[in-house]
């Protein structure tokens, strides 16, 4: 019913319907024409798991190619697999759409994480100024270590951020979008926000300044006392749709 949409939407679902569930919540989310959550769903999965990747690989590229008139609602799409109208060729070339993603938005802190979460690839150096500060024991080799991989180890991380404070767009490929859309906002001045800042400080990445009313993250699972424990395990599960995106593409 519609008690098991919102759930999934509020990220509180099994860790083995994970990819499942999430799959069908991003494109209904992503879809133009109107149409009724439940019976999208509903249609999603009365789907086989290959008609499933089949619609999330090619619905990008046949909205682009499809006349919005000739669009109907999501269940009726997924019923009659228009998908499969799209010619091949088109499927096999149509690049991602490349959009703004406004800063701390979904998009926007999709592509952040998804950056951090590869391993920082921004040189650094150990200045002579450096050297004195370790040498009069203001500040470990190791810590100052730390301090320059955080800042400057990841360039898209330190550009975005720095766009933001600017003012200045960030435009970037529409391609993770099936994979945010069910992120969820964070205040600022709230105990969750404080979580995720923890987990960046525990791996020692560069966090938001949090001036941004909302901040979007991946879903917690409510039902989890230790917020700690919730962001490092929503965290995980998006490091996991992530790789399943990247074979898909691959294969």
């Amino acid at each position: 019913g519609e008690g098991s949409h919102g759930s999934i939407l509020n990220g509180n679902y099994p860790p083995n319907r994970l990819s499942s569930a999430w799959k069908p919540t991003a494109w209904y989310k992503l879809w133009p024409k109107p149409g009724s959550p439940e019976f999208a769903r509903n249609a999603w999965f009365a789907l086989s798991a290959e008609e499933r990747d089949a619609c999330s690989e090619r619905t990008p590229a046949y909205l682009a190619w499809a006349k919005r008139d000739d669009l109907t609602a999501p269940a009726v799409y997924l019923k009659a697999r228009t998908w499969t109208d799209l010619p091949d060729h088109l499927a096999a070339t149509q690049e991602p759409a490349r959009v703004v993603a406004k800063p701390c938005g979904k998009l926007w802190m999709g592509r952040r994480l998804e950056a951090l979460l590869s391993d920082p690839t921004g040189p650094f150096f150990i200045t002579a100024f450096d050297e004195r500060r370790i040498a009069t024991g203001a500040i470990s080799r190791e810590a100052l270590i730390w301090e320059k991989r955080r800042e400057h180890g990841w360039p898209l991380v330190v550009k975005m951020q720095d766009r933001a404070l600017r003012g200045e767009p960030f435009v970037t490929s529409a391609d993770l979008l099936p994979l945010v859309a069910g992120f969820v906002g964070v205040k600022p001045d709230s105990d969750l926000f404080a979580a995720w800042r923890r987990l960046h400080e525990r791996r020692g990445w560069m966090f938001i300044d949090g001036r941004c009313e909302w901040n979007y993250f991946p879903p917690v699972d409510p039902a989890e006392p230790d917020l700690d424990a919730a962001v490092e395990a929503a965290l995980q599960h998006f490091k996991i749709s992530l790789s399943e995106g990247r074979i898909h593409d691959a294969a």
